[in-house]
């Protein structure tokens, strides 16, 4: 019975890793994620991946954070400031 348990908790953590979120950056309210921000420490783009490009639809790793580097605090890839500057334009 332990070794379900284990295995539960591993596979929870397995999807938690890998949570990717879809957001279309033609949207106002989408598009204003740090992840899509110039601002947000992300140089190779790591974090965000094209899944309908044409349509506008972007995946973003949702559990992601890295140093914005106007307020140099550690930011998730979720959040969004006043601030926010388009990096894919």
């Amino acid at each position: 019975m332990k070794e379900e348990g284990r295995g539960t908790a591993a596979l929870k953590t397995r999807e938690m890793i890998f949570m990717m979120a879809t957001t279309n950056v033609r949207s106002q309210a989408g598009r204003k994620k740090c992840a899509f921000c110039r601002h947000w420490y992300d140089p190779t783009n790591s974090h965000i991946r094209p899944k309908a490009p044409a349509s506008g639809f972007w995946e973003y790793d949702n559990n992601a954070r890295e140093m914005c580097l106007l307020t140099n605090l550690q930011r998730p890839s979720y959040t969004n400031c006043g601030k926010f500057e388009f990096k894919l334009e």
